[in-house]
């Protein structure tokens, strides 16, 4: 699901993240799980199991990974591949959310994204998504999960979302025209 440009014009200044964009993390998070819950019982109705990881949001603190990885899902299934800024870009670009559901309904896959979006990945330059790093957690050396979640931290305790996104944000590969 993208997010809307004006979402993200709202997170590219300052160090902490935007209103807006936490307001958008929240509803997004719960637009996806009542699209998952609807889904499932339309699957369901009709003589398929589905079920979705139901604290997909939850942030295990030791090793600061969620349980469930919506945008591993998504690039297992061929939606696109990670850039840089660790977050998997498709062929409308990187700034929003995924959701997932697991499912016996037979489906045919549609042919996996493997065209490469990241201009550092192809060109070696850009690194915008660093650049917007307020933490310096994110270089192209790899990513400090550790830092990035003081940040995320400060963000929660003022608006209740653990979340940045800068790195999301004003970058090339943010929205795409498909």
């Amino acid at each position: 699901m993208p997010f809307q440009p004006e979402v993200a014009l709202s997170n590219v200044s300052g160090r902490h993240a935007s209103k807006r964009w936490a307001e958008c993390y929240g509803e997004t998070n719960r637009l996806i799980a009542s699209l998952n819950a609807d889904l499932i019982e339309y699957l369901k109705d009709r003589g398929y199991r589905a079920a979705f990881a139901q604290n997909a949001v939850h942030l295990d603190k030791e090793i600061l990974m969620s349980c469930w990885s919506q945008r591993h899902v998504a690039e297992i299934a061929g939606l696109g591949r990670f850039g840089l800024n660790n977050l998997l870009i498709t062929r409308v670009g990187s700034c929003g959310r995924f959701g997932s559901l697991v499912t016996d309904l037979p489906i045919t896959p549609d042919v996996p994204e493997i065209e490469e979006r990241c201009l550092y990945k192809l060109t070696g330059k850009c690194q915008k998504c660093v650049k917007n790093c307020p933490t310096g957690a994110l270089t192209e050396d790899g990513f400090d999960r550790r830092v990035c979640f003081s940040l995320c931290q400060e963000n929660e305790r003022m608006y209740g979302a653990n979340i940045c996104g800068k790195c999301a944000v004003d970058i090339p590969c943010g929205f795409l025209k498909p």
